[in-house]
C-alpha cells in the first residue's frame, strides 16, 4: 500500500541534523537518521512501503508510519484528479478530512441543493457551492435583479437589471459550467404546499436564505420532516448575523423543537421582544451578508462532502460584527427527536 505526508507538512532539516515536520505546530523527530530524513523526502512525494525498505528495517519503518498517522500527518498515496478543474486547489484543503480527498470531492459533484432565496445571502452561497463544484441546484424566488441588490448580491450585473433572479442566477452559473443542472423557481414559499415544486426532486440539502415570510422556518421545517431532507438557514442582521442550526433527520432535533429548548432559556421579557418585533431590516450591508453567507457555504460544504466537521451541527452560531464576537446557543446532547417518526 502507498503512503505520503500531508500536502501542508514541510519538512526542515537544521545543520545540526535536527529534523522537524512543520504544521500548526512543530513536530520535532528525535533520533532521525540520515536514512530516516530519506525516507521522509520519499514519504513526501508519496509512495509504495516497498520503496522504504533500503532505507529502513520493519521495527523503524512501523515506528514511523505510527508517529506520523498519530499525529494526523500520513494519508494513503493519492493523486490530484482534478488538476485543472475549477475545484484542482480546494482537493489539497478536503485531504485534511479524508485519506482520499478525490472520493469526498466526487460527492460533492454528485450532490443536489435546493436554495430558497437567491439575495444577499444566498447569491454568495451559490457562488461557493458552485466554485466547490456541485453539479446540480435547485433555485427558488420570485424578486426580479433590482440596483440595490448589487452592492451584496455579487452574481448579478446591471444589464441584468428586471430579469428574474433565478434566471440570472442561471446565467451566472452556467458563465462558469455550463454543464451544471440548475432548475429554476420564480415562486414565492408562503406554505408547506408552495414547496410542492420541489417534490420531484432528490435533494441532499436544502438552503434558506430568504428573510419572508416570517414563518419560513416553520414552512421549511414541516417540509423538511415529511420528505426527511437535511436543512439550514442563515440571516444578517445590522450588528450581528447568525447561521445554524444544522437539522438532519433522525441525527438531530428539528427546528421546532430546537426553538423550544432556546426559547426555555430566554428570559421571559426577552422572549416576548423578540416575538413581537419585525426582524426585517432596510439596512444592507455586503461585507457582513458576506461573511455570514461565507461561514455556512463552509458548513454545507463540508457537509456533503463528509458529513463532519460542521461548526452549526445542533447548534445557532451568533457573529457579532461590532466586537468580532462569536456567540454559540449549543444544545449539548446530540439526538434526534420524536418528531421524524410522526412523518
Amino acid at each position: 500500500m502507498g503512503y505520503k505526508l500531508v500536502e501542508r507538512v514541510k519538512l526542515v532539516v537544521l545543520e545540526d541534523q535536527r529534523v522537524y515536520l512543520v504544521d500548526d505546530e512543530l513536530l520535532e523527530l528525535e533520533g532521525c537518521s540520515e536514512m530516516g530524513i530519506n525516507a521522509l523526502k520519499r514519504l513526501k512525494n508519496g509512495c509504495e512501503l516497498e520503496a522504504l525498505k533500503d532505507l529502513l528495517d520493519e521495527k523503524e519503518r512501523r515506528e514511523l508510519l505510527q508517529l506520523l498517522a498519530e499525529n494526523g500527518l500520513l494519508r494513503e498515496n493519492w493523486s490530484n484528479q482534478y488538476s485543472d478543474d475549477i475545484v484542482e486547489k480546494q482537493i489539497y484543503y478536503l485531504e485534511e478530512f479524508g485519506s482520499n480527498p478525490n472520493i469526498l470531492q466526487h460527492k460533492l459533484q454528485q450532490a443536489t441543493v435546493a436554495i430558497v432565496g437567491v439575495g444577499g445571502v444566498g447569491a454568495v452561497i451559490l457562488q461557493h457551492l458552485v466554485g466547490a463544484g456541485i453539479k446540480s441546484f435547485i433555485l427558488i424566488d420570485y424578486d426580479k435583479v433590482e440596483r440595490h441588490n448589487l452592492n451584496r448580491q455579487f452574481i448579478y450585473n446591471s444589464k441584468q437589471l428586471g430579469m428574474l433572479k433565478v434566471e440570472a442566477a442561471k446565467e451566472y452559473i452556467h458563465q462558469i459550467d455550463n454543464n451544471i443542472r440548475v432548475n429554476i423557481y420564480p415562486v414565492m414559499i408562503d406554505s408547506v404546499n408552495s414547496l410542492s415544486v420541489l417534490d420531484g426532486h432528490n435533494i441532499d440539502l436544502l438552503i434558506n436564505a430568504a428573510d419572508q415570510p416570517a414563518n419560513l422556518d416553520e414552512i421549511l421545517n414541516e417540509y423538511s420532516l415529511k420528505r426527511r431532507i437535511p436543512w439550514v438557514g442563515a440571516s444578517v442582521g445590522l450588528h450581528v448575523g447568525t447561521w445554524g442550526p444544522f437539522i438532519i433527520p433522525d441525527k438531530t432535533m428539528c427546528m421546532e423543537c430546537f426553538y423550544r429548548i432556546e426559547n426555555q432559556q430566554m428570559d421571559k421579557l426577552e422572549y416576548t421582544i423578540r416575538e413581537r418585533i419585525n426582524p426585517l431590516i432596510k439596512a444592507s450591508f455586503g461585507p457582513t451578508n458576506t461573511i455570514i453567507s461565507t461561514f455556512l457555504a463552509k458548513d454545507v460544504i463540508l457537509y456533503l462532502a463528509t458529513q463532519d466537521s460542521i461548526s452549526s451541527l445542533q447548534t445557532r452560531c451568533e457573529f457579532d460584527f461590532r466586537n468580532l464576537k462569536m456567540n454559540r446557543f449549543r444544545i449539548a446532547h446530540l439526538k434526534p427527536c420524536s418528531c421524524w417518526k410522526e412523518y
